[in-house]
């Protein structure tokens, strides 16, 4: 039987039981081998072609066309959301056309040369870094426009999409991007404009967004202390706490009408990530303005000066968009009454007649005997909260009303950063760049 056109596939079943097995083995092999050399020069072609168009791409100097970033704010988390997630991973897309395409293929199409007996001789790896190259240039663009343009919103994507880059670069063996320190740098630059949007503009959602933002610096390579940026806070989110008081009860004189005013100044957190929560006292920080009675004959002694101190907790600009305020009275412990015979100390009349009436606000957490009081925060205005409370039982009532005012400094506060570029493992270019990014950031090099 002639070897010639015999496969498995042409032989009946009849035929197959007469024929050598040795020469089925043998012409399955031939088959093979051709199968193999069709295979080989259909790779060699796509790999050439793709070669063709890497060598066309690379061949153009000039600066890339940069996509637009999709604007996302650290705010409120809006960058964690599922839409600004799609939108970065379109953005990524779009920056790393064509490059991650011709990679793509360069290395597929290498995979299977190699597979067929085809030696590797580096082209295809080395044409892959190179473009990838041309990624990381794009992204180092983009982190210097938008930061120049102070353009706070777009770090999210820029950062995602570069740091991305970074990494596939790496796995290619590519060294020298200045990603790293640039992204650093550029963190450091939000984080102050956020500082300084709480503290000039009242925008309180920043709060939430200072700790990512600084984790993320550090990360990066930034000398970020946390203590500094807690520093730096409890200074932006300084209040003032203000309150008036009108209240009835009914005494030993007859019915009384109380007027109370008063407020707390520097109430600030002292280490704001820990706990959340800040207090502030004034020894004289409420005072009685006023007392009618209705049976004549005596009178307050005035003025009546009482301390007050103030808690602040769960500060919400995002989700609860609210405030926790914790007072610890609403009147003084003791009340002077003068009469033509002399004057008297009585306990707290006002005091009393509130915590009656303000019952369900009263918590025992903290003291037994605090009033806690839910306000509403108003994003972008100095004047916080506003929020009065009014209750009243027969001859018995109150208005209360607590105010939130924003007192941060007048003088723009900034976050001194050090460096540490010569004590991470860099190569001599990277830390160079390194070394400009703190420049242009204003930063110690430590």
């Amino acid at each position: 039987m002639a070897l010639s056109g015999l496969t498995l596939s042409n032989i009946a079943s009849a035929d197959l039981l007469e024929a050598d097995p040795s020469q089925i083995v043998y012409n399955s092999a031939l088959e093979s081998e051709t199968q193999r050399s069709t295979k080989l020069e259909q790779a060699r072609t796509e790999y050439e072609a793709w070669k063709h168009n890497a060598e066309q791409v690379l061949k153009d100097k000039k600066k890339p066309a940069l996509p637009a970033p999709p604007s996302i704010s650290f705010k409120c988390e809006e960058n964690k959301s599922k839409a600004s997630s799609k939108a970065v991973d379109q953005f990524i897309k779009e920056m790393n056309d064509p490059e991650a395409l011709i990679i793509k293929n360069l290395i597929s199409t290498q995979k299977t040369l190699i597979s067929l007996g085809d030696p590797d001789d580096g082209e295809a790896l080395d044409l892959a870094g190179r473009l990838q190259g041309r990624v990381v240039w794009k992204a180092e663009l983009l982190i210097r426009k938008y930061q120049k343009a102070k353009d706070q919103d777009k770090l999210h994507a820029v950062a995602v999409a570069a740091l991305k880059a970074d990494k596939e670069a790496n796995l290619l063996g590519v060294q020298g991007s200045s990603i790293m320190s640039d992204l650093a740098s550029w963190f450091g630059d939000v984080e102050d404009q956020y500082i300084e949007d709480l503290r000039a503009r009242h925008d309180y959602r920043v709060v939430g967004a200072l700790l990512e933002l600084d984790k993320s610096a550090s990360l990066l390579g930034a000398a970020n202390d946390i203590s500094s940026l807690e520093d730096k806070l409890s200074k932006a989110l300084t209040f003032q706490a203000g309150f008036d008081n009108k209240t009835g009860a009914v005494g030993s004189n007859g019915q009384l009408a109380y007027i109370l005013s008063g407020e707390v100044k520097n109430i600030s957190p002292a280490n704001y990530f820990s706990n959340n929560k800040w207090e502030g006292t004034g020894r004289k920080a409420g005072s009685y303005t006023s007392c009618k009675i209705s049976q004549p004959g005596s009178w307050l002694v005035l003025p009546n000066y009482f301390p007050v101190t103030v808690r602040i907790e769960k500060f919400d600009a995002c989700k609860s968009k609210s405030v926790d305020v914790y007072i610890d009275r609403l009147g003084a412990k003791t009340e002077t009454f003068a009469t033509s015979k002399g004057s008297a100390p009585v306990s707290g009349v006002v005091q009393a007649t509130d915590m009656a009436l303000l019952s369900d606000h009263i918590t025992s957490t903290a003291g037994g005997g605090e009033f806690k009081f839910t306000l509403p925060l108003k994003n972008l205005q100095k004047e916080a909260a506003n929020e009065t409370f009014d209750k009243s039982l027969g001859p018995l009532s109150v208005s209360y009303q607590l105010r939130l005012e924003h007192t941060p400094p007048d003088h723009k506060i900034r976050l001194q950063r050090d460096c540490r570029c010569s004590n991470v493992r860099l190569s001599k270019s990277r830390k160079q760049s390194c070394r400009q990014a703190c420049a242009r950031a204003g930063s110690r090099e430590k």
